[in-house]
């Protein structure tokens, strides 16, 4: 069984010129796998996907 997740996702827009610059934060990660994963790139790798969209 997995353990639960619980955390707080702030996501922060800030404006940089023509672009827009995105910040995430993660605070609070109950799961210490969850979190590993998340250190080690997980939001990157999803970010970089939106650029296919």
């Amino acid at each position: 069984m997995k353990a639960p997740l619980e955390a707080l996702l702030t996501v922060d827009f800030r404006s940089d010129g023509p672009n827009t610059e995105l910040i995430l934060r993660h605070d609070h990660l109950t799961n210490p796998v969850t979190a590993t994963h998340l250190k080690k790139g997980a939001w990157v790798k999803t970010l970089d996907q939106l650029e296919l969209v």
